[in-house]
């Protein structure tokens, strides 16, 4: 079935079961309305009787002479015979019992056994009862002619709306169909223009519009692919000056070396030597530990005591620097899915950038907790923080350019400690702290059988 096919189809069951809706709410409340009607004129006839018993008859039989009300009335009294006093049109088979009489007294009943009668009674002295009934057949023929009145006017109107449908959506489809052969264009990467299309509803202009905007972010996204590449580039280079300084200080000292020189200066040569080195091979750690990061299809994954790993970390910085105020708030028990050594990776680096960037008396405080299906770990210090924050952590970029190198990195701590974190499925967020300096969140997922 086409898609004309099936729209028509759907606006015309929409248009019969709104018309259905209608019809029986407008039947509903017109019955209402009408059986309110007569239940007035039955309370209307009962008024005029009057508070004194003895002429309640004359007043109810005068009121039934003047008044064009189709109402009957009985006089009712135990063992003794039913009088009528004024007929209805239709009138009731038999007149109401004695005992149903006195139900109904005071308050509209329906009349027992038979059907499209309402009836109330009312004492007229001693044992007696006047019985008023009204015929209420009326309300139920006029909620039928109603109803099918509601019925035909659906079918109408479900024609009308089917014809319509098809006459308002043919240049609409057209234009479905031309977008259709639109992204069958973009994805064979022919050349495309939307120029000749002129949808007639807000929707099929919507969807174009929709389409355009999706041509426009994949050329976003190849943007996005080349300014990657672009930071790639200057990490490379960062990484490429990084491994030739260290390697052309330890070329000069070992020059410096091959000529006759005191012991002193030879011992101060062999330590630069040294600290360049193992410079270098940091260097080459890190680049080793982000490429294994990055391997797609990472061994299995095991159980981490978090909590452990954390207290453990911060209690041996803690020690470190005594001159600090480290607070340790750490939920006990905090398990995840990962690799421990990368773990312990990702909280030396942000205990190390502490230590580097920050003043030996700036407080730190590490927390722990679960919220939700996470572990939250926040790292904070009363440093100098980021001057932005708006970026989030970006791999191959420096957070601050006006670290030097010596004292900033090559800018790979945070990219490790996101990839870390990558990794175990989770997220690493950098923010300001209350502390005043900069804010480590890491989210990463609980264990299995500890999410809720």
């Amino acid at each position: 079935m086409t898609l004309r096919y099936r729209l028509t189809a759907l606006f015309v069951i929409v248009i019969l079961l709104v018309s259905l809706m209608i019809g029986v709410f407008a039947v509903m409340t017109s019955g209402r309305h009408s059986r309110a009607e007569l239940n007035q004129n039955l309370n209307d006839v009962a008024a005029s009787a009057g508070a004194v018993p003895n002429r309640a008859l004359a007043n109810v039989l005068l009121t039934l002479e003047r008044g064009d009300v189709n109402v009957a009335a009985f006089v009712l009294a135990p063992n003794t015979p039913t009088v009528t006093l004024h007929r209805s049109n239709p009138e009731p088979k038999d007149a109401p019992s004695y005992g149903s009489a006195l139900a109904a007294r005071n308050q509209i009943k329906t009349v027992p056994n038979e059907g499209g009668f309402a009836m109330r009674s009312l004492n007229v002295g001693g044992s007696s009862l006047l019985v008023l009934v009204i015929p209420t057949a009326s309300v139920r023929a006029h909620a039928i002619r109603l109803a099918w009145e509601v019925g035909l006017f659906a079918l109408l109107a479900a024609s009308l709306g089917a014809l319509a449908i098809q006459l308002l959506t043919k240049r609409d489809l057209k234009t479905v169909e031309e977008l259709i052969a639109f992204t069958g264009d973009v994805a064979d990467g022919k050349p495309v223009t939307m120029g000749g299309m002129e949808p007639q509803s807000s929707d099929v202009a919507a969807l174009k519009v929709s389409l355009e905007r999706v041509v426009h972010v994949l050329g976003d996204r190849l943007a996005a692919v080349e300014q990657t590449n672009q930071r790639m580039q200057r990490f490379v280079g960062d990484a490429s000056h990084e491994l030739r300084t260290p390697l052309t200080t330890i070329r000069g000292y070992a020059e410096l070396l091959e000529s006759p020189v005191d012991d002193e200066t030879r011992r101060r040569a062999v330590d630069r030597i040294a600290q360049e080195s193992r410079r270098m091979t940091a260097l080459v750690e890190d680049l080793l530990l982000m490429a294994e990061l990055g391997e797609p299809g990472q061994k299995r994954m095991d159980r981490v005591a978090l909590s452990n790993l954390v207290v453990s970390t911060a209690e041996t910085f803690a020690l470190d620097h005594v001159k600090r105020r480290v607070s340790i708030n750490v939920e006990a028990n905090v398990e995840v899915l990962g690799h421990a050594k990368f773990v312990s990776r990702l909280l030396d680096n942000a205990f190390s950038n502490i230590a580097r960037h920050t003043d030996e008396r700036d407080a730190v405080t590490v927390t722990l907790a679960r919220r939700g299906n996470q572990a939250i770990l926040s790292i904070e210090d009363a440093g100098p923080g980021f001057p932005s924050y708006d970026d989030g952590p970006q791999r191959f970029r420096r957070f601050d350019d006006a670290r030097s190198r010596e004292t900033g990195g090559s800018g790979l701590g945070l990219s490790i400690m996101q990839d870390i974190a990558t990794s175990m499925g989770g997220l690493l967020s950098v923010m300001p702290s209350e502390l005043g300096g900069l804010k480590l969140e890491i989210a990463v997922p609980l264990l299995p059988s500890e999410q809720e």
